[in-house]
């Protein structure tokens, strides 16, 4: 993309995890969430330690905008997803962002929420090597500007660089 210091290069994977990230976040932050039910509930089963881990989550995901009931014994039922998300696996969504906060363990509140946003949105983003049409990478872009932190995701990723006309003058010659 053409930016006012030259040219923008954009990973488009990592932009769009930042601005899902973004999105997931200002959601949670509101109390606004949008929850889109599922026709059929998805069950399935949790490990002992996940089925623990998920029960001090569960208002966390629910900040999120999903609706997942407990079913004792490990069993939960996923009646409601966030928007955006349509089309996951969902039972590999949950029980990842579960493992992310294991690996990372937090009892912070607004951490454990930062956490699982960043999971969310590492799984809803547009896949590496997809190429979008022109108005998509447009539309990136400008979600993108509109970020608070657009040039790092929120594990301090790059997302992009800038050239100016002079350094890829220099490259070309």
């Amino acid at each position: 993309a053409a930016s006012d210091q030259g040219l923008m290069v954009v990973d488009q994977h990592r932009a769009h995890i930042r601005v899902l990230y973004e999105r997931f976040m200002a959601s949670a932050t509101t109390h606004a969430a949008a929850s889109q039910g599922l026709l059929f509930p998805e069950m399935f089963q949790l490990s002992a330690s996940d089925a623990a881990l998920f029960a001090e989550l569960k208002p966390r995901f629910a900040e999120l905008g999903f609706d997942i009931s407990d079913m004792g014994r490990g069993a939960i039922a996923v009646q409601g997803i966030p928007s955006g998300l349509e089309g996951q696996d969902y039972e590999r969504l949950i029980t990842d962002m579960i493992a992310d906060i294991r690996i990372n363990p937090t009892h912070e509140e607004d951490r454990q929420t930062e956490s699982l946003a960043l999971a969310m949105a590492r799984k809803a983003a547009i896949p590496v090597g997809r190429i979008l049409s022109e108005k998509e990478m447009q539309e990136l872009v400008r979600s993108l500007k509109a970020c608070s932190i657009p040039s790092r995701t929120p594990d301090a990723k790059t997302v992009y660089i800038v050239r100016s006309v002079q350094e890829i003058s220099k490259l070309l010659d």
